[in-house]
């Protein structure tokens, strides 16, 4: 009887481990789709799979290239984006994004000069570091004083806790400015004022990315890379960062 209710309990567990998710069911489901030619029912196979909680970077990148086989330009660029927001050090994801950049005539930008290290790590990760950083100093400079840890142990993490948050603050920085970033889904014509009726000045092609400013009702007004601001539809653009 033992070996009986062992056996069960084992065969119990094995289902559990192979279980997948709804989400895992949709991602896989989209896999076969885009494997099948039928782009359309791949996408709508991801997208099912990051409504029902999938956040994995790998969702975002074939959803990517299913947009891209679709003709979908605009949205390819922004969950490849959003894919290299979760894992920004991937190669494949990297390659995938200067693929789309170069198709649609964007130019291809790296970490700026002052934190060339950034892109190493997601934002969360970064996080980390200042986290951890904050506490170095903290307990190097709290527990010396209460007679807990010797002197030079103590100026020790401190010193550490001061690397680490130097190291993390440029980084930090540089996630907080593409934190506005959005991306132009089709494209689209920049507009004066923020209304059906405005003059029309510049041509925004579809996966351009622009710097959001503020948001005006159903518009939303952008800077784009050469300088130039104005107004466009929100249900034109998408942000990377949600």
């Amino acid at each position: 009887m033992k070996h009986l209710l062992w056996l069960i309990s084992l065969l119990a567990f094995t289902l559990a481990a192979h279980a997948q998710s709804p989400a895992e069911d949709a991602f896989y489901q989209g896999n076969t789709a885009y494997a099948s030619g039928d782009y359309p029912a791949a996408i709508e196979a991801y997208e099912q799979a990051l409504e029902l909680g999938g956040t994995a970077a790998g969702v975002h990148a074939n959803l990517a290239s299913a947009y891209y086989q679709n003709g979908d330009v605009g949205p390819a660029l922004l969950e490849i984006e959003k894919a290299l927001v979760l894992a920004p050090a991937d190669p494949a994801y990297r390659a995938k994004w200067e693929f789309l950049r170069t198709q649609t005539n964007q130019p291809i930008t790296t970490a700026p000069l002052w934190a060339p290290h950034a892109l190493s790590l997601p934002l969360n990760g970064w996080v980390v570091v200042g986290t951890l950083a904050v506490w170095l100093v903290v307990i190097g400079v709290v527990l010396p004083a209460l007679r807990w840890l010797p002197t030079y142990l103590g100026g020790g993490l401190a010193f550490l806790g001061v690397l680490c948050f130097l190291a993390a603050l440029p980084p930090l920085v540089y996630y907080h400015f593409q934190s506005e970033r959005m991306i132009v889904l089709e494209q689209a014509s920049l507009r004066v004022a923020p209304t059906e009726a405005s003059p029309t000045t510049d041509a925004v092609a579809a996966g351009a990315s622009v710097k959001r400013l503020e948001q005006h009702g159903e518009f939303v007004r952008v800077a784009l890379a050469n300088g130039a601001t104005g107004y466009l539809p929100a249900q034109e653009v998408a942000a990377v960062w949600e």
